[in-house]
C-alpha cells in the first residue's frame, strides 16, 4: 500500500491518472509580448509519473493501448485539481479556461514495465494560459499587438511614415478530433489598422498571416502628398498645363492641358474623361473671366483648337487626354490670366479621401480580400479534410460607358475672335524712262537712195548706196536718261487669316499717303476649316491696287487685329 494518501484528481481527455500520481515537474514561465512590455500568458510544463496496472479483465496492454492514444493528442481537456495549485482545468467542458496556443500540447511519454501487469508511466504536457489577471480573454480577442514606426524625409522635404507590427490572438481547437478553425488573426486587422495622417496617401502595404493563423504581421506606409489636392475618385492623376506664344506675337497664346487618370476601382473607368474636363473647364472658365489687358473692358475669349484621348485598354489607367486652346492676353497680364497654380474649385483632401474609403484607404484594398477560418483545416495522418482555400472578397465588373455631352462654347466678341492674321504690302513700280544719245560730230555723207531689190533681201545686204555711211562720237560722252512721264505704281496686299464665329471680310485699301488707290483685281479665297462647337473660317488673299501719281515716303504697315493695331 502507498505510504501517502490519495490526493486530488488528474485527467487528460478520457484518461484518468491514479489518485497516487506524482508531479515531478511543475514549471511556470511567464511569456511576454514581442515588445517585452507585458505578460500575455504563462507557459506551464507539468510532468506526471504514475504506476499503471491491469484492472480486472483489462490487461496492461489493453489499458496502455487506450492511454497512449489519449495521452498523445493535442488540445485535450486537462484537469489538475486538489493538487496544491488550485483548480487547474483547461479545455474542460463548461470551463472558460482554454489554452491560447493550440494546446494543451503533449511533450513526451515514457513507459517502463516494472513487473507482471505493471509499468511506470511518465508523461509531460505544456499548457499556455493567461494567469496574470483574474478574468482574462481566452478566445475571440487580441492577445498581443505591437508596432514600430519609421519616418523618412526625402530631399524635397516630403515625409513617409511606415508602420510595421503584428497582432496575435488566442486559439485552440474545441477537441482533439476537431479539425476546423474557430478564428484567425486576419479577422482583427481592422482593429489595428492605422489611419493616414492628413495630407498623406497610401503606399503599397502588406500583411502576412502565419501558418497557425494566430499571428498577423503587417507593413503600412503613407506618403505626403503635393500641395494641390486631387479630385474625388482619382487614385493617381498625372496632369500638366503648358502655355506658349505665337512666334513674334506676345499677345496671342496657345495652351495645352494633358492628363492621365487612374480611377478608383469602384467607379467606371470612363469617369476619367469627366475628371479631365472638370479640370480643363475650371481653368478655361477662369481664363475666360479675366480681362485681356489690351483694350479696356475686353474679356478673354478661349478657343479650343484640338482634343485627343487615348485609352489604356487592359491597364489601370482610365485614359489620357489633351486639350489645345488659344486665347489673347497682354504679356504683362499673362500670369494672372493663365490659371497656372490654380487649385481646382471642387478639389479637397477630405472629400478625396472619403471618396476612396472603400478602395485605396480601405484596410484590405479594392478587393477586400480576407482569410476566413472556414478556409483552413488541420490535416494530419489521422484526419485529412479538404482545405477550400478561397479568399473572401473580390471585385465586380463595373458598368460600361455612358454618353456624356460636352459643353457648348459661347460665341466670342468680334475683337477677340481672330485666331490668326497676317498681312503684307508689296509695291511694284514701273518708271517711264528714255536714254538719249548724242549725234556724231562729223556730218553724214549725202548719198542717193534707191529702192531695195529682191536680191538685197535674199542676200541680206544693205543697199549699196548706204554702205559707206559713218560718223564719229567724241570719247567720254554719256547717254542722257530722260523721264518722259511719272512712274506707274502697283500695290499688292497679300495675307491670310483665321477667325472663330464670324465671317472674314476681304481687306481693302482706300488710299496711301492721302492718294486714293484704284482696285485692279486679284484673288480672295475663303473656306471653313473647323467646327469647335462654333465655326472657324480661314481666308487668304492677293489683291492688286494701282497708286496713281508719284507717292513719296515709305508705305504704311497694314493693320493686324490680333495685335490690336489700327
Amino acid at each position: 500500500m502507498p505510504l501517502v494518501p490519495a490526493v486530488g484528481q488528474c485527467s487528460y481527455g478520457s484518461f484518468t491518472f491514479s489518485p497516487y500520481v506524482e508531479t515531478t515537474v511543475f514549471d511556470a514561465k511567464p511569456q511576454r509580448d514581442q515588445a517585452n512590455r507585458t505578460i500575455t500568458h504563462t507557459a506551464l510544463t507539468i510532468t506526471l509519473r504514475d504506476t499503471i496496472t491491469s484492472q480486472g479483465s483489462l490487461s496492461l496492454d489493453q489499458i496502455m493501448a487506450s492511454a497512449s492514444v489519449q495521452l498523445q493528442q493535442d488540445a485535450g481537456a486537462f484537469q489538475y485539481v486538489n493538487k496544491g495549485f488550485g483548480n487547474l482545468t483547461v479545455n474542460m467542458p463548461g470551463s472558460a479556461v482554454r489554452d491560447v496556443k493550440w494546446g494543451p500540447k503533449v511533450l513526451g511519454l515514457t513507459f517502463k514495465p516494472t513487473g507482471n501487469q505493471a509499468a511506470k508511466l511518465t508523461w509531460t504536457i505544456e499548457l499556455n494560459i493567461p494567469m496574470s489577471c483574474v478574468s482574462p480573454q481566452y478566445q475571440f480577442a487580441l492577445m498581443a499587438a505591437n508596432y514600430s514606426v519609421s519616418y523618412t524625409t526625402d530631399a524635397h522635404g516630403y515625409s513617409t511614415r511606415t508602420v510595421k507590427g503584428y497582432l496575435e490572438i488566442p486559439m485552440t481547437r474545441n477537441s482533439p478530433g476537431d479539425r476546423t478553425l474557430s478564428d484567425d488573426a486576419d479577422s482583427y486587422f481592422e482593429k489595428i489598422f492605422p489611419d493616414a495622417p492628413p495630407g498623406f496617401k497610401p503606399l503599397p502595404r502588406s500583411r502576412d498571416l502565419s501558418e497557425d493563423k494566430r499571428r498577423l504581421d503587417f507593413t503600412i506606409s503613407y506618403e505626403e502628398m503635393p500641395p494641390m489636392p486631387w479630385q474625388t475618385s482619382v487614385v493617381e492623376p498625372k496632369v500638366t498645363h503648358s502655355i506658349s506664344n505665337t512666334p513674334g506675337n506676345l499677345s496671342k497664346w496657345t495652351g495645352v492641358m494633358r492628363g492621365t487618370y487612374v480611377m478608383s476601382r469602384d467607379v467606371p473607368r470612363y469617369v476619367a474623361i469627366a475628371k479631365f474636363l472638370e479640370f480643363a473647364v475650371d481653368r478655361i472658365d477662369y481664363t475666360s473671366s479675366r480681362p485681356t489687358g489690351i483694350q479696356p473692358g475686353e474679356q478673354i475669349f478661349v478657343v479650343p483648337l484640338a482634343f485627343t484621348m487615348d485609352e489604356d485598354v487592359y491597364g489601370r489607367e482610365g485614359g489620357t487626354f489633351s486639350l489645345t486652346y488659344s486665347f489673347t492676353s497682354h504679356f504683362s497680364a499673362l500670369l494672372g490670366n493663365s490659371a497656372f497654380w490654380k487649385q481646382l474649385s471642387s478639389a479637397d483632401y477630405g472629400k478625396w479621401k472619403a471618396s476612396l474609403a472603400n478602395t485605396v484607404f480601405a484596410p484590405r484594398g479594392n478587393a477586400g480580400l480576407r482569410h476566413a477560418p472556414s478556409e483552413d483545416a488541420i490535416i494530419d495522418p489521422c484526419l485529412q479534410p479538404a482545405v477550400p482555400l478561397d479568399d473572401a472578397g473580390g471585385v465586380t465588373q463595373l458598368s460600361t460607358f455612358t454618353q456624356t455631352s460636352l459643353r457648348t462654347i459661347p460665341k466670342p466678341v468680334p475683337s477677340s475672335s481672330w485666331l490668326g492674321y497676317e498681312a503684307e504690302l508689296h509695291t511694284i513700280s514701273k518708271p517711264s524712262l528714255m536714254a538719249m544719245k548724242q549725234l556724231p560730230l562729223v556730218p553724214l555723207q549725202q548719198v542717193s537712195l534707191r529702192t531695195t531689190t529682191l536680191q538685197d533681201l535674199l542676200t541680206r545686204t544693205a543697199p549699196s548706196g548706204l554702205a559707206n555711211i559713218s560718223g564719229q562720237v567724241p570719247a567720254g560722252v554719256l547717254d542722257v536718261v530722260q523721264q518722259r512721264a511719272t512712274p506707274r505704281n502697283a500695290i499688292w496686299l497679300v495675307g491670310r487669316a483665321m477667325r472663330a464665329g464670324y465671317e472674314i471680310p476681304a481687306p481693302q485699301i482706300d488710299s496711301i499717303g492721302g492718294v486714293p488707290v484704284i482696285p485692279a483685281g486679284g484673288t480672295f479665297v475663303k473656306k471653313m476649316v473647323a467646327n469647335l462647337t462654333i465655326p472657324v473660317q480661314m481666308a487668304y488673299w492677293a489683291l492688286k491696287f494701282i497708286l496713281p501719281g508719284n507717292q513719296d515716303g515709305a508705305l504704311v504697315t497694314p493693320p493686324n487685329p490680333t495685335l490690336y493695331t489700327n
